[in-house]
Protein backbone atom coordinates (compact mmCIF):
# COMPACT_ATOMS: atom_id res chain seq x y z
CA UNK A 1 0.00 0.00 0.00
CA UNK A 2 1.40 3.35 -1.49
CA UNK A 3 -0.99 5.69 -0.78
CA UNK A 4 1.50 8.49 -1.17
CA UNK A 5 1.98 8.06 -4.54
CA UNK A 6 -1.92 6.93 -5.01
CA UNK A 7 -3.06 10.35 -4.20
CA UNK A 8 -0.11 12.71 -4.76
CA UNK A 9 -2.24 13.86 -8.17
CA UNK A 10 -5.67 13.12 -8.59
CA UNK A 11 -8.26 13.22 -11.64
CA UNK A 12 -11.23 13.11 -10.25
CA UNK A 13 -14.73 12.29 -12.29
CA UNK A 14 -17.61 13.46 -10.23
CA UNK A 15 -20.25 10.45 -11.32
CA UNK A 16 -23.49 12.76 -10.79
CA UNK A 17 -22.68 15.68 -12.93
CA UNK A 18 -20.86 14.25 -15.27
CA UNK A 19 -17.42 16.18 -15.11
CA UNK A 20 -13.98 15.52 -14.97
CA UNK A 21 -11.84 17.45 -12.24
CA UNK A 22 -7.99 17.60 -12.67
CA UNK A 23 -6.67 17.97 -9.00
CA UNK A 24 -3.30 17.95 -7.25
CA UNK A 25 -1.85 18.87 -3.94
CA UNK A 26 -1.16 22.55 -3.48
CA UNK A 27 2.37 23.93 -4.05
CA UNK A 28 4.04 26.60 -4.08
CA UNK A 29 5.30 26.70 -7.94
CA UNK A 30 1.79 26.04 -8.87
CA UNK A 31 0.05 29.33 -9.34
CA UNK A 32 -3.32 28.22 -11.13
CA UNK A 33 -6.60 29.64 -9.17
CA UNK A 34 -8.30 26.33 -7.54
CA UNK A 35 -11.16 24.94 -5.69
CA UNK A 36 -10.86 22.25 -3.22
CA UNK A 37 -12.26 19.12 -4.48
CA UNK A 38 -13.68 17.71 -0.74
CA UNK A 39 -14.57 19.81 2.33
CA UNK A 40 -12.23 18.19 4.64
CA UNK A 41 -10.34 19.24 7.50
CA UNK A 42 -7.34 16.40 7.78
CA UNK A 43 -7.74 16.08 11.90
CA UNK A 44 -10.95 15.70 11.82
CA UNK A 45 -10.59 11.97 10.17
CA UNK A 46 -10.54 8.94 12.97
CA UNK A 47 -10.48 6.39 10.48
CA UNK A 48 -10.06 5.01 7.03
CA UNK A 49 -10.98 2.25 4.85
CA UNK A 50 -9.64 1.16 1.64
CA UNK A 51 -11.31 -1.36 -0.04
CA UNK A 52 -9.86 -3.77 -3.04
CA UNK A 53 -11.77 -6.62 -4.68
CA UNK A 54 -9.73 -8.95 -2.77
CA UNK A 55 -9.25 -7.56 0.70
CA UNK A 56 -9.98 -5.00 2.56
CA UNK A 57 -7.80 -2.68 4.81
CA UNK A 58 -9.10 -0.42 7.78
CA UNK A 59 -7.20 1.68 9.70
CA UNK A 60 -8.00 3.99 12.99
CA UNK A 61 -6.80 6.63 14.76
CA UNK A 62 -6.60 6.45 18.79
CA UNK A 63 -6.65 8.95 21.10
CA UNK A 64 -3.53 10.06 21.50
CA UNK A 65 -3.40 10.55 17.53
CA UNK A 66 -1.44 7.59 16.55
CA UNK A 67 -3.03 4.96 13.64
CA UNK A 68 -3.59 1.21 14.31
CA UNK A 69 -4.23 -1.47 11.56
CA UNK A 70 -7.94 -3.09 12.61
CA UNK A 71 -8.34 -4.88 9.33
CA UNK A 72 -7.23 -7.54 7.93
CA UNK A 73 -4.53 -8.15 11.48
CA UNK A 74 -4.70 -6.15 14.64
CA UNK A 75 -1.38 -4.63 14.37
CA UNK A 76 0.60 -0.53 14.71
CA UNK A 77 0.50 1.38 11.54
CA UNK A 78 2.69 3.97 9.86
CA UNK A 79 1.46 7.67 10.95
CA UNK A 80 3.39 9.19 7.87
CA UNK A 81 2.19 6.71 5.58
CA UNK A 82 -1.43 7.45 6.63
CA UNK A 83 -1.18 11.01 7.28
CA UNK A 84 -0.01 11.78 3.87
CA UNK A 85 -2.62 9.91 2.51
CA UNK A 86 -5.28 12.25 4.73
CA UNK A 87 -3.38 15.14 3.95
CA UNK A 88 -3.14 14.21 0.14
CA UNK A 89 -7.28 14.09 -0.23
CA UNK A 90 -7.82 17.31 2.59
CA UNK A 91 -5.42 19.52 0.44
CA UNK A 92 -6.27 18.69 -2.69
CA UNK A 93 -7.19 20.90 -4.86
CA UNK A 94 -9.35 21.31 -8.62
CA UNK A 95 -7.76 23.56 -11.35
CA UNK A 96 -9.92 22.27 -14.58
CA UNK A 97 -12.97 20.74 -16.26
CA UNK A 98 -13.56 17.99 -18.51
CA UNK A 99 -17.55 17.51 -19.51
CA UNK A 100 -19.71 14.94 -20.79
CA UNK A 101 -17.35 11.64 -19.69
CA UNK A 102 -20.84 9.85 -17.34
CA UNK A 103 -20.72 6.80 -19.71
CA UNK A 104 -17.07 5.95 -19.77
CA UNK A 105 -17.22 4.90 -16.01
CA UNK A 106 -15.45 1.33 -17.36
CA UNK A 107 -12.97 2.88 -19.49
CA UNK A 108 -11.46 4.84 -16.15
CA UNK A 109 -11.37 1.61 -14.29
CA UNK A 110 -14.10 2.87 -11.60
CA UNK A 111 -17.21 0.09 -12.90
CA UNK A 112 -15.94 -1.81 -10.51
CA UNK A 113 -13.25 0.72 -8.99
CA UNK A 114 -9.83 -0.61 -8.47
CA UNK A 115 -10.39 0.59 -4.67
CA UNK A 116 -12.87 2.95 -2.59
CA UNK A 117 -11.42 4.93 0.00
CA UNK A 118 -14.18 5.90 3.11
CA UNK A 119 -13.02 8.17 5.79
CA UNK A 120 -14.33 8.46 8.92
CA UNK A 121 -14.85 11.90 10.69
CA UNK A 122 -15.51 13.42 14.43
CA UNK A 123 -18.46 14.77 13.21
CA UNK A 124 -19.73 14.91 9.76
CA UNK A 125 -19.15 13.14 6.76
CA UNK A 126 -17.82 12.71 3.30
CA UNK A 127 -18.88 10.17 0.47
CA UNK A 128 -16.76 7.35 -0.48
CA UNK A 129 -13.87 7.93 -3.08
CA UNK A 130 -13.48 5.29 -5.79
CA UNK A 131 -10.20 5.36 -7.68
CA UNK A 132 -9.67 4.16 -10.86
CA UNK A 133 -6.63 3.36 -13.20
CA UNK A 134 -3.31 5.14 -12.86
CA UNK A 135 -2.59 7.90 -15.80
CA UNK A 136 0.43 8.58 -17.67
CA UNK A 137 0.63 11.67 -15.67
CA UNK A 138 3.29 11.40 -12.89
CA UNK A 139 1.15 9.37 -10.07
CA UNK A 140 -2.33 10.36 -11.30
CA UNK A 141 -5.42 8.45 -11.15
CA UNK A 142 -8.95 8.69 -12.08
CA UNK A 143 -11.14 8.79 -8.93
CA UNK A 144 -15.06 8.93 -8.83
CA UNK A 145 -16.74 11.35 -5.86
CA UNK A 146 -20.36 11.27 -5.10
CA UNK A 147 -21.54 14.19 -3.37
CA UNK A 148 -21.84 16.69 -5.61
CA UNK A 149 -24.94 16.82 -7.39
CA UNK A 150 -25.35 19.38 -10.45
CA UNK A 151 -27.83 21.05 -11.45
CA UNK A 152 -28.41 21.51 -15.23
CA UNK A 153 -30.76 23.14 -17.56
CA UNK A 154 -31.76 21.66 -20.79
CA UNK A 155 -33.68 23.00 -23.70
CA UNK A 156 -36.22 20.37 -24.84
CA UNK A 157 -36.16 21.43 -28.37
CA UNK A 158 -32.50 21.82 -29.15
CA UNK A 159 -31.14 19.24 -26.65
CA UNK A 160 -28.67 22.55 -25.61
CA UNK A 161 -27.73 21.60 -21.79
CA UNK A 162 -26.16 24.52 -19.25
CA UNK A 163 -24.89 24.04 -15.76
CA UNK A 164 -26.71 25.83 -13.39
CA UNK A 165 -24.27 25.06 -10.46
CA UNK A 166 -23.08 22.04 -8.18
CA UNK A 167 -25.36 21.06 -5.04
CA UNK A 168 -23.50 18.83 -2.22
CA UNK A 169 -26.04 17.21 -0.25
CA UNK A 170 -29.31 17.78 -2.33
CA UNK A 171 -32.11 15.13 -1.26
CA UNK A 172 -34.86 16.93 -3.48
CA UNK A 173 -34.65 17.72 -7.35
CA UNK A 174 -34.85 21.28 -7.92
CA UNK A 175 -38.43 22.69 -9.32
CA UNK A 176 -39.38 25.39 -11.49
CA UNK A 177 -41.20 28.37 -9.95
CA UNK A 178 -44.27 29.35 -12.79
CA UNK A 179 -42.45 32.05 -14.48
CA UNK A 180 -38.93 29.72 -15.01
CA UNK A 181 -36.96 32.68 -13.15
CA UNK A 182 -36.40 30.47 -10.00
CA UNK A 183 -35.66 27.21 -9.00
CA UNK A 184 -36.51 25.41 -5.73
CA UNK A 185 -34.63 22.59 -4.09
CA UNK A 186 -33.61 21.07 -1.03
CA UNK A 187 -30.30 20.58 0.50
CA UNK A 188 -28.41 18.66 3.58
CA UNK A 189 -26.16 20.18 5.82
CA UNK A 190 -24.87 18.48 9.43
CA UNK A 191 -27.78 16.40 9.52
CA UNK A 192 -30.76 18.43 8.62
CA UNK A 193 -32.39 19.61 5.24
CA UNK A 194 -33.60 22.94 4.63
CA UNK A 195 -35.53 24.81 1.43
CA UNK A 196 -33.42 26.52 -0.94
CA UNK A 197 -34.53 28.70 -4.00
CA UNK A 198 -32.38 30.33 -6.34
CA UNK A 199 -33.06 32.82 -9.35
CA UNK A 200 -31.69 31.45 -12.73
CA UNK A 201 -30.90 34.97 -14.25
CA UNK A 202 -28.02 35.96 -10.83
CA UNK A 203 -27.41 32.39 -9.87
CA UNK A 204 -27.96 33.76 -5.99
CA UNK A 205 -28.73 31.28 -3.66
CA UNK A 206 -31.44 31.91 -0.53
CA UNK A 207 -32.39 29.58 2.05
CA UNK A 208 -35.87 29.71 2.98
CA UNK A 209 -36.00 27.81 5.63
CA UNK A 210 -34.27 27.61 9.12
CA UNK A 211 -34.84 25.13 11.24
CA UNK A 212 -32.73 21.58 12.39
CA UNK A 213 -35.22 19.56 11.21
CA UNK A 214 -35.84 17.48 7.81
CA UNK A 215 -37.51 20.15 5.29
CA UNK A 216 -37.80 19.02 2.21
CA UNK A 217 -40.16 18.31 -0.90
CA UNK A 218 -40.51 22.04 -1.92
CA UNK A 219 -43.29 22.92 -4.57
CA UNK A 220 -44.11 26.38 -5.79
CA UNK A 221 -48.13 27.61 -6.36
CA UNK A 222 -48.87 28.34 -9.61
CA UNK A 223 -48.99 32.00 -9.03
CA UNK A 224 -45.19 31.85 -7.58
CA UNK A 225 -46.15 33.64 -4.45
CA UNK A 226 -46.34 30.29 -2.30
CA UNK A 227 -44.39 27.19 -1.43
CA UNK A 228 -45.26 24.19 0.14
CA UNK A 229 -42.98 21.75 1.22
CA UNK A 230 -43.14 18.69 3.96
CA UNK A 231 -41.14 18.80 7.69
CA UNK A 232 -40.73 16.93 10.74
CA UNK A 233 -39.87 19.89 12.98
CA UNK A 234 -43.03 19.09 14.98
CA UNK A 235 -41.77 15.15 15.55
CA UNK A 236 -43.32 13.58 12.28
CA UNK A 237 -43.64 14.46 8.45
CA UNK A 238 -46.46 17.26 7.67
CA UNK A 239 -46.94 19.74 5.10
CA UNK A 240 -46.27 23.37 5.80
CA UNK A 241 -46.83 26.33 3.41
CA UNK A 242 -44.55 29.78 3.53
CA UNK A 243 -43.84 33.10 1.61
CA UNK A 244 -42.29 32.45 -1.30
CA UNK A 245 -39.01 34.55 0.50
CA UNK A 246 -39.70 32.12 3.40
CA UNK A 247 -41.42 34.02 5.61
CA UNK A 248 -44.84 33.11 7.24
CA UNK A 249 -44.19 28.97 7.42
CA UNK A 250 -47.01 27.28 8.82
CA UNK A 251 -48.39 23.55 9.24
CA UNK A 252 -51.52 22.46 7.19
CA UNK A 253 -51.81 19.02 7.68
CA UNK A 254 -54.31 18.22 10.02
CA UNK A 255 -54.75 14.48 10.27
CA UNK A 256 -53.11 11.50 11.47
CA UNK A 257 -49.96 10.12 9.81
CA UNK A 258 -47.39 11.67 7.97
CA UNK A 259 -47.86 13.36 4.49
CA UNK A 260 -44.75 14.08 2.15
CA UNK A 261 -44.65 15.04 -1.73
CA UNK A 262 -46.65 17.66 -1.77
CA UNK A 263 -47.67 18.96 -5.75
CA UNK A 264 -49.97 22.51 -5.69
CA UNK A 265 -52.37 21.59 -8.95
CA UNK A 266 -52.00 24.06 -11.92
CA UNK A 267 -55.39 25.44 -10.58
CA UNK A 268 -54.27 26.30 -7.30
CA UNK A 269 -56.99 25.02 -5.62
CA UNK A 270 -55.61 21.92 -4.11
CA UNK A 271 -52.52 19.95 -2.80
CA UNK A 272 -52.22 16.48 -3.50
CA UNK A 273 -49.74 14.25 -1.40
CA UNK A 274 -48.87 11.28 -0.03
CA UNK A 275 -49.90 9.89 3.34
CA UNK A 276 -48.80 6.66 5.03
CA UNK A 277 -51.39 5.60 8.21
CA UNK A 278 -52.40 2.48 9.20
CA UNK A 279 -49.95 0.44 7.36
CA UNK A 280 -50.56 1.81 4.10
CA UNK A 281 -49.97 4.35 1.86
CA UNK A 282 -52.34 6.79 0.55
CA UNK A 283 -53.12 9.31 -2.36
CA UNK A 284 -54.81 12.23 -1.39
CA UNK A 285 -56.13 16.18 -1.78
CA UNK A 286 -56.35 19.52 0.67
CA UNK A 287 -56.96 22.77 0.34
CA UNK A 288 -54.08 25.09 0.31
CA UNK A 289 -55.42 25.77 4.23
CA UNK A 290 -55.39 22.17 4.92
CA UNK A 291 -58.92 22.02 5.23
CA UNK A 292 -61.17 19.61 2.58
CA UNK A 293 -58.32 16.33 2.95
CA UNK A 294 -59.57 13.95 0.67
CA UNK A 295 -58.32 10.25 -0.10
CA UNK A 296 -58.28 9.13 -3.31
CA UNK A 297 -56.43 5.64 -3.45
CA UNK A 298 -54.84 3.85 -0.99
CA UNK A 299 -52.53 0.35 -1.33
CA UNK A 300 -49.32 -1.38 -0.62
CA UNK A 301 -46.83 1.50 -1.91
CA UNK A 302 -48.25 4.72 -3.53
CA UNK A 303 -46.28 7.70 -3.93
CA UNK A 304 -45.37 10.60 -6.22
CA UNK A 305 -48.67 12.42 -7.38
CA UNK A 306 -47.95 14.96 -10.16
CA UNK A 307 -50.95 17.21 -11.67
CA UNK A 308 -52.16 16.72 -15.40
CA UNK A 309 -52.33 20.09 -17.28
CA UNK A 310 -56.29 20.48 -16.51
CA UNK A 311 -55.73 19.93 -12.57
CA UNK A 312 -58.51 17.05 -12.36
CA UNK A 313 -56.03 14.02 -12.62
CA UNK A 314 -53.13 12.92 -10.99
CA UNK A 315 -50.67 10.47 -12.14
CA UNK A 316 -48.76 8.81 -9.59
CA UNK A 317 -46.86 4.98 -8.92
CA UNK A 318 -48.05 2.30 -7.00
CA UNK A 319 -45.50 -0.78 -6.28
CA UNK A 320 -46.61 -4.27 -5.54
CA UNK A 321 -45.31 -6.51 -3.20
CA UNK A 322 -43.46 -9.94 -3.19
CA UNK A 323 -40.62 -11.02 -5.21
CA UNK A 324 -41.77 -10.32 -9.17
CA UNK A 325 -42.97 -6.85 -7.71
CA UNK A 326 -42.27 -3.66 -9.27
CA UNK A 327 -43.65 -0.02 -9.78
CA UNK A 328 -46.07 0.84 -12.16
CA UNK A 329 -48.50 4.24 -13.11
CA UNK A 330 -51.50 5.19 -12.60
CA UNK A 331 -54.28 7.89 -12.91
CA UNK A 332 -57.28 8.76 -11.19
CA UNK A 333 -59.25 11.57 -11.39
CA UNK A 334 -61.11 14.32 -8.10
CA UNK A 335 -63.87 12.09 -7.65
CA UNK A 336 -61.21 9.26 -6.23
CA UNK A 337 -62.70 7.25 -9.77
CA UNK A 338 -61.83 5.79 -13.14
CA UNK A 339 -58.30 4.61 -11.54
CA UNK A 340 -56.42 3.48 -14.61
CA UNK A 341 -52.76 1.65 -15.05
CA UNK A 342 -50.89 3.66 -17.66
CA UNK A 343 -49.34 1.12 -19.56
CA UNK A 344 -45.35 1.00 -19.98
CA UNK A 345 -42.87 -1.60 -21.93
CA UNK A 346 -41.22 -1.97 -17.79
CA UNK A 347 -41.54 -1.04 -14.39
CA UNK A 348 -42.18 2.99 -14.09
CA UNK A 349 -42.10 5.40 -10.77
CA UNK A 350 -41.95 8.75 -10.11
CA UNK A 351 -43.77 10.44 -12.83
CA UNK A 352 -43.98 14.23 -13.86
CA UNK A 353 -46.65 15.34 -15.72
CA UNK A 354 -45.10 18.29 -18.35
CA UNK A 355 -47.40 21.70 -18.79
CA UNK A 356 -49.52 22.52 -21.76
CA UNK A 357 -46.92 23.34 -24.39
CA UNK A 358 -48.09 26.16 -27.12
Amino acid sequence: MNPRNTLLLLLVLIGLGGYLYFVERPSQEREVAAKKFVDLKKDAVTGVTLAYPDRTIALEKSAEGHWRLTQPVAADADDPVVNNMVVAIAEADVSRTLEDVGDKLASYGLAPPEATVTLTLKEGSVPPLKIGKTTQVGSAAYLQKGDDPKVYLLNIETGQKEIVGGFPGMTFAPRFSPNGQQIVMSLEQGGSSNVYAMDLRSRRTTQLTKVDAINTGPCYSPDGRQVVFESDRDGSQQLYVMNSDGSNQHKISREGGSYSTPVWSPRGDLIAFTKQAGGQFLIGVMKPDGSGERILTEGFHNEGPTWAPNGRVLMFFRESPGASGGPRLFTIDLTGYNERQVATPAFGSDPAWSPLIN
